[in-house]
């Protein structure tokens, strides 16, 4: 925003209400994005420990004496 003589100018303040209305719409968004996502609740451990033991093992068993390359 520059006039004739070349310097800035200042934005005009907003209004104490304007400002106010838009503070108010912008929690009933974030209110209404919090009421809409829910957290899923999961047990721990996913699986239990036996499952992926066994399979350590059989790879325990497969490369045993052997180098192991990446």
């Amino acid at each position: 925003m520059e006039n004739k003589g070349g310097k800035m100018q200042r934005p005009k303040k907003a209004s104490k209400d304007a400002v106010d209305a838009s503070v108010a719409a912008v929690n009933e968004r974030v209110a209404s994005e919090v009421a809409r996502r829910k957290r899923i609740v999961r047990s721990f451990p996913a699986a239990p420990f036996e499952e992926p033991l066994a399979f350590a093992k059989q790879i325990f068993d497969f490369g045993s004496g052997e180098t192991v390359q990446s």
